[in-house]
């Protein structure tokens, strides 16, 4: 029996590494209202793991009924006080974490179903490091320079953080989708929307302290240039013993945090990123992509995952240029959600996002707007 979670935590219980710890309120409320939705992609017969078992079979129906592309499936949605008496012989969450592991052995799963905690610490928890992707990155832009931008470098200590923000000027000149002087710095493990600062000439003392405690506390710090940027996309993939693409995703932010989600056939969102990357280029990166992150996991990691992308204002001599690795997402992401709700045929666009209703978190669906339809075919 194969066994479902929605841990929305994962990223912040990266960061801590901690076999128990006091979630957020909004990570707890997240996993409390949408703990149902792995029945988009479990088979008949999985389990899932939820907070309120009644209230998850009458959300999920409903979703199911006005929204999903097949029939609700066959799952059976438990608490945790029921999972000592069940036969699992697999387990799926949104990403692996030491937090995830401790709940789960506590409430009775066998250990040889689960990875190890020194596993989940250490190896793990390593390959979900920003740092990952500064390979990845180089290895995917080999020989596309012309056509793709991005470069990151990870730093170890404040003063080598002030002489990054130093040398962003002289770069400048040769990078004009650059936007001068500005950069980005990331902590090595945070969640969407957090641990991520902008700096802009000089670094304010706020920012001072937030980079040196996050040194500390996690041992370096990722610095990029700040790009002008016309769109966000990602790459969805699936790693086993190699790394296999699974398809395209469209998502809007707020910020730097996600607000939502396009859902249409790879051929639409082909079409909707068709005025600024070409065909032969994006089939380019997919397959520079699964053979760099299969070298880069090898083997270590198997399950979903995703690579984040941007089409970024390209200069006098090219329009745009593609940020072929943002950032990998060593987990399930939102993309991943909204590729499960992706019908066979080419229906017309919808947005998926999570909104609030009734004081909870909801997962919706709707026609895509005047917007959208711009983006895809103005």
């Amino acid at each position: 029996m194969k066994l479902h979670t929605f841990n929305p935590g994962h990223d912040i219980a990266l960061a801590s590494n901690r076999m128990a710890m006091t979630m957020p309120h909004a990570a707890r409320e997240l996993a409390d209202d949408l703990g149902w939705i792995p029945a988009l992609w479990a088979d008949a017969g999985d389990c899932i793991l939820v907070h309120h078992v009644d209230e998850a079979y009458e959300v999920a129906k409903r979703f199911f009924s006005e929204n999903a592309t097949r029939p609700f499936p066959d799952v059976r949605f438990v608490g945790r006080d029921q999972l000592g008496g069940l036969p699992i012989d697999e387990v799926c969450p949104w990403g692996w974490d030491a937090c995830l592991v401790g709940e789960l052995l506590g409430c009775g799963v066998a250990p040889h179903v689960l990875p190890t905690i020194d596993s989940v610490r250490g190896e793990m928890r390593e390959l979900s490091h920003r740092k990952n992707g500064i390979p990845v990155l180089q290895r995917v832009r080999m020989g596309l320079e012309d056509r793709t931008c991005g470069k990151s470098a990870c730093l170890q200590s404040f003063e080598a953080c002030i002489d990054y923000i130093g040398e962003l000027h002289g770069d400048y000149v040769s990078a004009p989708w650059r936007i001068s002087d500005r950069a980005v710095f990331k902590a090595p493990w945070s969640s969407s929307g957090r641990g991520v600062r902008f700096v802009e000439g000089s670094i304010t003392p706020s920012v001072a302290g937030w980079m040196e405690n996050t040194i500390r506390r996690q041992g370096s710090i990722i610095a990029e240039p700040y790009y002008q940027k016309v769109e966000d996309f990602a790459l969805e993939f699936v790693a086993d013993v190699k790394v296999r693409y699974v398809g395209l995703s469209l998502f809007e932010t707020n910020g730097s945090a996600y607000s939502g989600n396009i859902v249409a056939s790879e051929e639409r969102k082909r079409q909707m990123l068709g005025k600024y990357i070409d065909g032969t280029l994006l089939d380019e990166l997919i397959l520079r992509l699964e053979e760099a992150l299969t070298i880069q996991l090898g083997g270590k990691y198997s399950g979903p995952l995703g690579v984040d992308m941007m089409v970024v204002a390209g200069g006098d001599d090219r329009p745009f240029r593609i940020h072929p690795c943002v950032e990998i997402n060593l987990r399930r992401t939102m993309g991943h959600v909204a590729l499960a709700l992706t019908s066979t045929d080419d229906r017309p666009p919808k947005v998926m996002s999570i909104v609030r209703q009734d004081q909870h978190s909801r997962l919706t669906v709707r026609p895509a707007g005047r917007s959208t339809m711009d983006r895809a075919f103005g």
